[in-house]
């Protein structure tokens, strides 16, 4: 079991969502074999592993664009907004044929 600080965490990471991500993709790449940066404890599992990384603060985290929240749903808004435009050409084409 680990005890850590979520609060501090959320705050150091601007949100939750960030601290999920950051979670997700450490344990992917333990899992694909990449060296911890703090030591293993016996039968650690990697998400254990992961969050007690990045509470120590032993891994660098930018936070870009494409890393937020807000950015990935106008990202999916943008899309969508695209696919009507396309569908609406398309059917104005048909009308005009």
């Amino acid at each position: 079991m680990i005890d850590f600080n979520v609060d501090k965490l959320q705050k150091d990471l601007d949100g939750k969502f960030n601290v999920a991500h950051l979670i997700v993709n450490r344990v992917r790449k333990l899992k694909s074999g990449i060296e911890s940066k703090v030591s293993r404890k016996m039968r650690e599992k990697d998400i254990v592993l992961a969050i007690r990384e990045i509470e120590s603060s032993k891994l660098t985290w930018d936070m870009d664009e494409d890393s937020t929240r807000e950015s990935l749903l106008e990202s999916e808004a943008n899309a969508a907004a695209s696919l009507l435009e396309q569908a609406q050409n398309q059917e104005d084409a048909e009308k005009a044929e």
